[in-house]
Order: structure tokens, then sequence, then C-alpha cells
């Protein structure tokens, strides 16, 4: 009798864990699956000249649906190491930009780590390549005053020579600038002639320093004169 009862109690219990068991999955917490997500990348361009910019960009999406407001990370490539570089949000059609200005060639990636409702994802490696920049020639820019004293009203020209060596360069834009204080202030902009000349015509209310500025080129590297001080007096 007390076997019946034992084996009685023990089939209770077998058949009440069953029912825990198949009731156990109703009652756990389940966690959804989060969307997939793409993450595109292109650049402006692929080849830059040495301070020159181009912008990367991408899109996230779920699908053909852009995904706003979301953050999204530019890495680069050092060595074998992705590095950040910074972050951006991307817009209402799941689009983010950097504007980047790398010195050496650099390859790009984009990065979204996900959220709880979207999947991370990366985009693939754009590689923009940067020249360097070319050996300029050196060049020297001169300065002199027709002279160094006016009275008030009066002109006076300040003269300057570019040149490559003994060679005057012409056709090239030079820019005649005064001290106001501690900063340099550009006043008007004039072209060397054959001989390298520039020559400006100015007329001063107060007492002035002068100096003349070459920007350079592809291959003329910049140079400034020195500085001409024209006194004015009453």
């Amino acid at each position: 009798m007390r076997t019946s009862l034992t084996r009685a109690a023990a089939g209770a219990a077998v058949a009440a864990a069953t029912v825990l068991a198949l009731a156990g999955p109703a009652y756990a917490t389940a966690v959804p699956a989060r969307a997939h997500t793409t993450l595109s990348i292109v650049e402006s361009r692929s080849v830059i000249h040495d301070g020159q910019t181009a912008v990367v960009r991408g899109r996230l999406a779920h699908g053909k649906t852009g995904e706003g407001a979301e953050t999204v990370y530019l890495d680069h490539w050092v060595g074998k190491t992705l590095v950040l570089v910074r972050t951006g949000l991307t817009n209402g059609s799941g689009v983010v930009a950097f504007t980047v200005k790398p010195g050496v060639t650099s390859r790009y990636e984009l990065v979204f780590k996900g959220t709880t409702t979207l999947a991370p994802s990366h985009s693939g490696v754009v590689t923009l390549k940067v020249i360097p920049p070319a050996v300029r020639e050196h060049t020297t820019l001169s300065i002199v005053e027709s002279r160094s004293r006016i009275k008030d009203g009066q002109t006076a020209v300040v003269r300057g020579t570019l040149a490559h060596g003994k060679t005057g360069l012409g056709g090239e834009t030079v820019y005649l600038a005064h001290w106001v204080g501690k900063t340099l202030v550009r006043v008007r902009t004039g072209r060397t002639n054959a001989s390298g000349v520039v020559a400006f015509t100015v007329e001063p209310g107060v007492t002035s320093r002068y100096e003349l500025i070459f920007d350079g080129t592809a291959t003329l590297a910049p140079s400034h004169s020195g500085v001409v001080t024209l006194k004015v007096v009453s």
C-alpha cells in the first residue's frame, strides 16, 4: 500500500515538472530581434593634393528606409588598427557626411554600433589618395619706397621685385599690405611686369608701415618682403 502511494506521489511530481517545463517558455521574457541595417560609404573624390579636403559620406538604412538621428563613427585604418576620427548623426534620410583633410593617403570606414532596436553594421573601406606637395622654386620679394617722408595729402610709390634667383617672375600676383598695430592688413593687389616688378601708389593719412606678400603657386614658393615705413608729416 505504501509502495503504491510512493509510486503515485513520484508520478505526480514528474507530471508537475513536465507541466512546468512546458509552461516555462510562456513565462520567459522574450528578447526582440533587432532590425538588420546596412551602411554604405562613398567619397567625393578619390585623389586630392596635400592641403585639400574631401567628403566621406554614407547612408544608414533598414531595407530601403533611411535611419535618421543615429550615431555613425568615422574611422580610419592605421596599419592594422581601426582608429576613431570623429562621430556624426544621420539626417532624416539616414545620410551622414564628414569633411576630411588627411596629410597622407588614408583608408576610411564607417561604423554603426547599433541600438536596442537596430543591429550594428560596418561600411566597406574607401581609400583617399593624397598627392604630396611638389618641391616649389624658392622666391624672394624685395621692397623699396620712392621716399620715406611725405606731407599729408602727398603720395609715394612702394615698389618690389619678385624673383627666383636672379630671374624676375612676371605675371604673378603680389599683395600690398600695411601694419595696423600688430595686424597685417592687405590693402590691394598688383601683377608683376615681365621683369618681376610691381608698384603701388599710396597716399596714407598717417605714418604707415608697408609690406609686400606673394602667396606662391603650384610651382613657386610664397615669400614676404621686409617692412618699410612711410612717415607722414604735417
